[in-house]
């Protein structure tokens, strides 16, 4: 049925805490002052947060769906737990240090049906300071990525990805999205299955949105509509994160790729971190590059064996 917006589906939106409270205060904010007038499922999955964050959306937001769960489960995982019963039509990704303006949730569902999509839909994806995030990118190969190692690149996402400030396109085709804030319906959750729960965070989307295609579903953005996104919402940073993002590149590329894809990517990290490594240890009387110094050393080091974090 067709609401008075004209908007002709319900959604059920996700997100996944894990601390910072007062980024998803600001969201959740944000999303309650949406002109969406559809039903608006609102899900909110708490990964082990210490910073009073369940209590805290108990108590401000009683219309959202709460899921605690006891141990931080990853972002995949989480988003799986949090759409195992959703009801909507569509569901809907978003971060919780990500603002969506008003009327942009039901502007992205209509646009989807005024162009008879079938997949993953996402938006412009701007940082704090209006910067285009690389959010939007096109097939990454094993051959990509060691050209750029090769280019001396720290990685194949930036070359690949779409600057989108200079098109003005509804429905952009393009290979994969970021998680940070994407609409899909139903069916292709259900026939997905979902996040691979392997990836605890980070290439999780670039997998699912490569599963969806191989099953006939496209990936476009939609170049209008910009979202704002913080950043640091969830994830603590430097050597933790860059573990974690190497990790989750060596399983994209070893499920995708096979033996080739996983030695392509050791080999583009063991090279990069080394490189990095050694430049920042010849500034070893600065602190802040003896840091840097050992983070890639670590990171060349579990590229070399497959260690994960």
């Amino acid at each position: 049925m067709t609401d008075a917006t004209g908007c002709s589906a319900s959604l059920s939106l996700v997100l996944v805490t894990h601390n910072g409270w007062q980024h998803t205060a600001a969201c959740l904010a944000q999303v309650f002052a949406q002109s969406f007038a559809a039903p608006l499922e609102v899900i909110v999955v708490d990964n082990a947060s210490s910073d009073g964050t369940p209590e805290n959306i108990r108590n401000a937001f009683p219309q959202v769906k709460l899921i605690e769960s006891a141990a931080n489960l990853g972002f995949g995982a989480a988003c799986n737990l949090g759409l195992e019963d959703a009801a909507g039509d569509f569901y809907v990704l978003l971060n919780n240090d990500a603002l969506v303006d008003a009327g942009q949730l039901e502007a992205l569902v209509q646009a989807y049906q005024r162009h008879g999509l079938n997949g993953i839909y996402t938006a412009r994806i701007v940082d704090a300071d209006g910067a285009e995030e690389a959010s939007c990118f096109r097939q990454i190969t094993p051959a990509d990525l060691l050209i750029d190692t090769f280019m001396l690149m720290s990685t194949a996402l930036a070359r690949h990805s779409y600057a989108l400030a200079e098109r003005d396109e509804e429905a952009l085709d393009i290979a994969a999205c970021s998680g940070a804030f994407c609409l899909f319906p139903r069916e292709l959750w259900q026939q997905t299955g979902g996040f691979d729960e392997r990836f605890f965070m980070y290439y999780e989307d670039m997998d699912l949105c490569q599963r969806a295609r191989t099953l006939g579903y496209g990936v476009y953005v939609n170049t209008r509509i910009t979202l704002l996104h913080k950043g640091g919402g969830s994830a603590p940073g430097n050597v933790w994160r860059a573990r974690i993002v190497d990790a989750s590149q060596r399983l994209f590329y070893h499920k995708h790729y096979g033996s080739w894809g996983l030695f392509a990517a050791r080999l583009h990290q063991v090279l990069r971190s080394t490189v990095r490594a050694i430049i920042h240890g010849a500034f070893a009387l600065n602190a802040r590059h003896r840091e840097l110094s050992s983070m890639h050393a670590r990171l060349a080091l579990d590229a070399l064996v497959g260690a994960r974090p």
